[in-house]
């Protein structure tokens, strides 16, 4: 007898749903929770894995040709959704109308990508150190684009400097952190951690970028910005 009835791969919306779906009708679901050693029987898995991964979990020689074919067509690099990210810090929250607001756009002064941009320490406090605020936000890029430093280089700085127009309140941010989502990780016994956090070194607030292996340096990992403050 197996184990579950269905496996679900991939914690997402989708995958999350789908096992929420199932389990209503009363269906034994195993979602994302099991370990690379560990042998789990059921006869339907459901993956809603990015494409690019697929190969990496299923066999090619147990799909269609035709199948495969299609997967590794759709795995490249052009069709691939990646953005560069960025992370700074200021002492004070930058946002016009709400500390935990939402900004989206389609481009900035500086550049013709799209983007988001929200508070962390907002929404959860814990994620810097006290009297700071900890800004996440993103620069949409093309996935064929992934791979060029020069273009991610100048993109990037560009896409700061955008950011500084639209809220003066980053040209002196206390800390920063550059990256670059590229291939999102495949599950693991570990979830990635997709957010700055912080740790403590003999009692002093430190700032430590949590790392995944979705993430590679783009112009640098991170840079001074040349006044005093959490590291």
């Amino acid at each position: 007898m197996a184990d579950y009835d269905v496996v679900v791969i991939g914690a997402g919306v989708a995958g999350l749903s789908a096992g929420a779906l199932l389990a209503t009708e009363g269906k034994r679901v195993l979602p994302n929770e099991f370990f690379e050693e560990e042998l789990i029987e059921a006869p339907c898995v459901i993956s809603t894995l990015p494409v690019w991964h697929v190969l990496s979990v299923v066999p090619e020689e147990e799909l269609p040709d035709w199948y495969a074919g299609q997967i590794r067509y759709l795995a490249q690099d052009k069709y691939k959704i990646a953005w560069l990210g960025l992370y700074l810090a200021t002492e004070e929250p930058v946002a016009r109308l709400d500390p935990r607001e939402l900004s989206t756009w389609l481009r900035t002064p500086t550049t013709d990508t799209p983007g988001f941009m929200f508070n962390m320490t907002a929404m959860d406090p814990s994620c810097s150190p006290a009297g700071t605020n900890l800004h996440v936000m993103g620069a949409v890029i093309p996935g064929e684009k992934g791979r060029d430093q020069r273009f991610l280089r100048d993109t990037l700085l560009a896409f700061e400097e955008g950011i500084k127009v639209r809220w003066p309140g980053f040209a002196r941010p206390v800390w920063r952190r550059r990256h670059l989502v590229f291939e999102p990780s495949l599950v693991s016994s570990r979830s990635p951690a997709w957010s700055a956090c912080t740790g403590r070194t003999g009692g002093r607030p430190t700032w430590t970028a949590c790392t995944s292996p979705a993430r590679r340096s783009a112009a640098g990992a991170w840079a001074p910005t040349g006044r005093p403050g959490p590291r």
